[in-house]
């Protein structure tokens, strides 16, 4: 947003920190403290904080930290749910994307207003692969989706979902419920589902807990254990009876032999389908075309998740793909490179976030100086410290950087 300078009196303050000749990172401003005659020691950092308004009060005293004189006074601003729930949905479209593949595109409460869904047609009945939300307008649109293709709700056979997070498996339970089709998924994702959706009475503390050591604000941590909840609502009921599919594993669906494929980093036990017969690849969210996917390092995650999603694009440059279906946004057509273009997003923020280490940082501090923080809402704020700690992680874990207590919080450095 470039530098602004806004003046203060020695009544008020904000977030500031003393940045003497550091050097000025990106996405924040500045503020001037009057009345001093040296301004350079008087020149601060404002530290963003979406979703939250600046409140004034007394000056404290500049001398008691070189680095944090006092954290901000915050009022969260009118955002609902901290920026959970969102106007902003997309209207469900129906798009026959193959012979027998239909997309079905619906709405997300999110900033992401959106999510990828197929229906696939089989032998006897039809496929499912992902479901989006519990949510009433998603049952909608499923609804109309079947209408407009000429399909009923009970000749659902099969759901196979791709990955836990809940706007791919929400619906899953309620479906299954409703049609006595089987749910698939990998063993892993349902390790994780089980233990997010289904026993989620120590879940609900265990991740602001986990946002709070790597020095994310108690402010947001309380705002995650909400949305947390909200979530889960969104999921309910969950699936029974789950059917596992393992990677190497072949599924037929339509006349087509799909083999699954493990594409860890986004979600420990992500699965894909390929077949190879028509080129084409269920990408999930592993691959998406007009953004990137979230890598974090979360509570339940398994170690060093970027080292593991950076091996899993280089693997998946052996296949022949020429369309990709992924979980949000376009279809995606040049496979490998698109491949390229995110292994090199991530070689640079891997740069960006060893620079950020250079005296000692937070998952929170690095992930001020490699996002743009202005247009997070809270919600947002968590994917950021996640990703962020995943890259310093990967640093970590290569030798670059070492982990060290800073201010009670795990902090990393240069080795």
């Amino acid at each position: 947003m470039g530098e602004s300078w806004v003046a203060l009196d020695a009544e008020t303050y904000v977030v500031y920190r003393n940045i003497g000749k550091e050097r000025a990172l990106p996405n924040e401003s500045y503020i001037h403290l009057q009345g001093s005659n040296k301004p350079e020691k008087n020149f601060y950092r404002v530290l963003r904080h979406p979703g939250y308004q600046i409140v004034h009060q007394p000056l404290p005293d500049l001398a008691k930290s070189p680095i944090y004189v006092m954290k901000i006074a915050l009022n969260r601003c009118p955002k609902k749910d901290g920026g959970l729930m969102s106007t902003n949905t997309a209207p469900v479209t129906v798009t026959e994307v193959a012979n027998g593949i239909y997309r079905v595109r619906l709405s997300l409460p999110f900033a992401l207003n959106h999510v990828n869904c197929y229906l696939l047609e089989d032998d006897g009945g039809w496929t499912m692969l992902d479901t989006g939300l519990h949510r009433p307008e998603v049952y909608a649109g499923w609804q109309a989706a079947l209408a407009q293709i000429g399909i009923e709700l009970n000749d659902i056979r099969r759901i196979l979902v791709t990955h836990m997070h809940p706007d791919h498996i929400g619906l899953a339970g309620r479906l299954q419920q409703e049609t006595g089709a089987t749910v698939f998924m990998s063993p892993r994702e349902w390790e994780v589902a089980e233990a997010a959706w289904v026993y989620d009475e120590q879940q609900e503390q265990a991740l602001p807990d986990y946002l709070r050591k790597v020095g994310a604000p108690p402010d947001v941590g309380a705002i995650v254990s909400s949305q947390q909840r909200k979530l889960r609502q969104m999921t309910q009921p969950t699936p029974v009876d789950v059917a596992f599919l393992n990677p190497g594993e072949t599924i037929a669906i339509g006349g087509r032999s799909f083999k699954v494929i493990h594409a860890p980093g986004h979600a420990d036990g992500q699965i894909l389908f390929y077949a190879a017969s028509d080129r084409l690849i269920f990408c999930g969210d592993q691959v998406l075309q007009s953004i990137t996917p979230n890598i974090g390092l979360w509570p339940s995650t398994q170690p060093n998740p970027l080292k593991r999603y950076m091996e899993s694009l280089q693997s998946l440059m052996a296949l022949d793909v020429v369309q990709a279906l992924p979980g949000h946004h376009g279809i995606i057509t040049d496979w490998q490179g698109r491949l390229c273009e995110l292994l090199r997003h991530h070689e640079e923020r891997l740069k960006a976030t060893y620079a950020a280490a250079a005296n000692g940082t937070t998952a929170l501090e690095a992930s001020y100086a490699i996002f743009d923080f202005d247009r997070f809402s809270p919600h947002e704020i968590r994917f950021a410290v996640a990703e962020a700690l995943a890259h310093l992680e990967y640093l970590a874990e290569a030798g670059q950087l070492e982990r060290f207590e800073k201010d009670g919080f795990v902090a990393y450095r240069p080795t």
